[in-house]
C-alpha cells in the first residue's frame, strides 16, 4: 500500500544541529535512502555524513528531495514560518510496521517538535483533496499555505502539537476509543484501533469523518463543501500568526 505522512515543524527550529540527527533517522528500512538533491534529476549519493551539505540545498534551495528504495520519496519544504515534510513509501501497514514508523515519529519529534502530522494511504489522499476538472487536476486543502488557514482533515493516523492540542477544548473526550501517544514535545498521536488493511475506505472515512465531528467540523477542509470557509481555533491562529512575526 503507497502510504502518505506529512509533517509540519517550525522554520525557526530548522538549525544544523537538529537537521542532523533527522537527516541520519532517515537511514531506516523504510525509507533506506539512496540519493538526495535540490531538484531533479537527484544526484548525490546518500551517506549519514552529507547533512551539512543537504542542510544547505535546503536552505538555498528552499527544496530538499530524498530517494530511497522501492520507490521511496521525501520531500522538504519551507514555507514562510513553517517546514513541510512529506514522505512518500510503499508499504504494508500492518501493526509491527506501524509501529515501526511511530517509533521513527516519536524519534523525529524528540529533536524537531511536530506542529501538525498525519498518515494515511494515498487513495485516501487523492480521495479526500483531488480535484479533477475536464483534462486537469490539483489538489485543494493541503498546501502549506492553506496550513495557516485550516486543517486538512482527519485520516487514520494524527499528530497535534502541543499548540494546536491546548487551542481545543474537551480534545480528549474527543478522540476516546482511539490509540494514543503522548509526544516528548508535549503533542499526541491518536490513530484508529482498527488496522488499516482491515478497514475498507468508505467504513474508514466514515469513522474519521464522526471524529472530526467530534472536534470540529469547522477546523477542517471539506472538498464537498468547499463554502464551509473553515478556519483554525483562535487561540492556534494566534500561535501561527506569532510564528510569522
Amino acid at each position: 500500500m503507497k502510504l502518505d505522512i506529512r509533517i509540519i515543524t517550525k522554520y525557526e527550529d530548522l538549525e544544523l544541529e537538529k537537521f542532523s540527527r533527522v537527516w541520519r533517522l532517515l537511514n531506516n528500512d523504510f525509507i533506506n535512502p539512496i540519493k538526495y538533491d535540490s531538484k531533479e534529476p537527484v544526484k548525490r549519493t546518500y551517506n549519514e555524513s552529507a547533512f551539512e551539505d543537504a542542510f544547505n540545498l535546503l536552505l538555498d534551495y528552499e527544496m530538499l528531495i530524498v530517494y530511497g528504495k522501492k520507490k521511496t520519496s521525501i520531500t522538504v519544504m519551507p514555507w514562510d514560518s513553517i517546514v513541510e515534510w512529506g514522505f512518500k513509501i510503499d508499504l504494508d501497514p500492518n501493526e509491527s510496521n506501524i509501529g515501526q514508523i511511530i517509533k521513527i515519529l516519536l524519534e523525529f519529534d524528540s529533536y524537531n517538535p511536530i506542529i501538525y502530522g498525519r498518515l494515511t494511504e494515498n487513495k485516501e489522499h487523492d480521495h479526500k483533496h483531488k480535484m479533477v476538472k475536464e483534462s486537469s487536476y490539483g489538489w485543494r486543502g493541503v498546501a502549506s499555505r492553506d496550513f495557516f488557514n485550516f486543517l486538512p482533515g482527519i485520516y487514520w493516523l494524527n499528530i497535534f502539537g502541543k499548540e494546536l492540542l491546548s487551542s481545543l477544548e474537551d480534545f480528549n473526550s474527543s478522540i476516546e476509543g482511539l490509540n494514543k501517544i503522548n509526544l516528548k514535545s508535549g503533542g499526541i498521536i491518536f490513530y484508529l484501533k482498527q488496522e488499516m488493511n482491515d478497514m475498507n475506505l468508505g467504513i474508514r472515512i466514515e469513522e474519521e469523518n464522526r471524529i472530526k465531528k467530534k472536534i470540529g467540523e469547522q477546523f477542517f477542509f471539506e472538498k464537498d463543501n468547499m463554502m464551509n470557509n473553515p478556519s483554525h481555533p483562535k487561540e492556534f491562529i494566534k500561535f501561527l500568526n506569532d510564528l510569522e512575526s
